[in-house]
């Protein structure tokens, strides 16, 4: 069966050095962030690629990715499935300037490259600016995103406040409208995430299940080890995902709207 994936964000750790008040991927809040062996990532990227068979932005994400100590063995092992991959994305927060080893790695990468950092300003941000030349210096053909959250022309004028924890359970008519207006699921086909060997619809689809909100709903979130199904099914499981017209975390999650909120972003607590 074909599983063709727009989009979908790799956890490498939910570790980070920074501690940021409304956090996508709620790293902060873990008493003890996740943070998986080198082979604990590979064993799930092989199982990925057993059942996806292309994806079009495959992202290494945090957390703080630049974090694990082995980021450069696990580029150079993804890179056997660069012809399944569109583009490589590494996002980072523009604190760290990672080894030289990592960036030979994305050079003798095959495919597409593209490097999202985000600049929380010069105090925060600190390696920034001189990882955006760094790569366009030794990496010519790779993508270099620096993104904006510090003037007043900010990526997407700033940040959201999901609300998980704080958001009373909503009835079925207010999630749906939520779930309409939200980005995630509408003008981003889903932001997939891959974490510890599942794949979750969004990034607060998985929060709220570990906090009890929802339970593990397996037509949402997809355990790519569950023996219990066949790959076929769990391919079909996949793929159904975006079908769906509504996510359970949506009683639990503000979303990210057009008419959310805006908060000042990478405020530290």
């Amino acid at each position: 069966m074909v599983v063709d994936m727009p989009r979908g964000g790799f956890y490498v750790t939910l570790r980070c050095n920074l501690r940021c008040k409304l956090c996508a991927a709620h790293a902060p809040y873990y008493k003890k962030p996740w943070h998986p062996t080198i082979e604990e990532l590979c064993t799930q990227v092989d199982r990925f690629f057993e059942l996806v068979t292309h994806i079009g932005h495959f992202s290494l994400t945090g957390g703080e990715p630049l974090l694990h100590q082995d980021v450069d063995i696990l580029v150079r092992h993804i890179k056997q499935y660069s012809s399944q991959i569109g583009v490589l994305e590494l996002f980072t927060n523009g604190t760290i300037m990672p080894k030289d080893s990592v960036i030979d790695a994305f050079g003798e990468y095959d495919g597409a490259v593209k490097f999202c950092i985000d600049h929380y300003g010069p105090d925060l941000s600190v390696n920034a600016e001189r990882l955006a030349d760094r790569i366009k210096r030794e990496l010519p053909d790779a993508v270099v995103e620096l993104r904006d959250y510090y003037t007043q022309n900010m990526h997407c004028d700033g940040w959201v406040d999901w609300g998980i924890g704080q958001v009373q359970e909503r009835t079925d008519e207010e999630a749906q409208e939520i779930f309409n207006k939200c980005s995630l699921p509408q003008k981003l086909d889903f932001v997939s995430c891959v974490n510890n060997g599942v794949i979750y619809p969004c990034p607060q689809t998985r929060r709220c299940i570990e906090l009890g909100y929802i339970p593990f709903d397996p037509k949402e979130a997809v355990d790519m080890f569950d023996r219990s199904y066949s790959d076929l099914e769990i391919q079909q499981r996949i793929n159904e995902r975006y079908t769906l017209t509504i996510l359970r975390a949506c009683k639990f999650c503000n979303g990210q709207c057009d008419d959310s909120k805006r908060y000042p972003p990478a405020e530290q607590l």
